[in-house]
């Protein structure tokens, strides 16, 4: 008596079939992609092009515009709220929260960094004056050096028109300091410093316009005072 045996094939070794099948579809999707954006855009232009050759009133095309930018954040919304829920579902409660931990300040990693909460009371108070003397400060100082250094390629009319630290200061995240292999005329201190606020710096240069909003910076910033008492030579 003979058996015939049967070999049973798992389908997920024929992964070279499995890959061209997936190009090809993500490349007939990318197509059908693009063909539709392509499409989008057309209407919108033949849709303005109807309106000015008929003469129509472009208050007609307030509400559409309105309503596509709803649509568009509503969607960006639904698409983030999605994602977050698709990233918690595919990996653990760990994963998810050391995904965040650049966003912590320092002194939750490095024991020797110390909280420094009192500062950023003192920046909160005393912010509104900084801006007077920042301004101050870029005018009379900043803006001339800016004036000097332009001069060697020969760009000329550097000016500053606004200056307008905001109302958002920076923050502390946490301070070390070095208390071995330091002289004793000098501290020296490392400073974890967050800034994201609302400034507006604009300037122009040749006729042309520039300017700063929203600027952002992150980092360790080192701090050495010396000498703590002048001494007499």
């Amino acid at each position: 008596m003979e058996l015939e045996t049967i070999e049973k094939k798992d389908p997920t070794e024929n992964t070279d079939d499995n890959k061209i099948i997936a190009k090809q579809i993500g490349t007939g999707s990318s197509i059908l992609h693009l063909l539709y954006n392509f499409g989008k855009q057309l209407g919108k232009v033949v849709l303005v092009y109807l309106l000015g050759y008929f003469n129509i009133s472009p208050a007609w095309l307030i509400g559409p515009v309105v309503l596509s930018v709803l649509r568009e954040e509503w969607g960006k919304e639904k698409e983030l709220k999605r994602n977050i829920a698709k990233a918690a579902a595919l990996s653990n409660e760990k994963d998810v929260i050391l995904a965040r931990v650049d966003d912590l300040p320092a002194w939750v990693f490095f024991p020797d960094i110390e909280r420094a909460e009192w500062v950023n009371k003192i920046l909160n108070q005393v912010w509104p004056n900084v801006n007077h003397y920042a301004k101050d400060l870029i005018k009379d100082v900043i803006e001339p050096a800016v004036q000097d250094s332009l001069l060697q390629y020969k760009l000329t009319g550097f000016t500053f028109q606004k200056m307008r630290l905001g109302t958002i200061p920076p923050r502390v995240g946490g301070v070390k300091v070095y208390d071995k292999n330091v002289s004793r005329n000098e501290i020296i201190m490392d400073m974890d410093i967050f800034y994201a606020g609302d400034c507006d710096i604009s300037f122009t240069l040749g006729g042309l316009s520039g300017g700063i909003k929203d600027f952002q910076i992150h980092g360790m910033v080192r701090v050495v005072m010396k000498p703590l008492i002048r001494t007499s030579t």
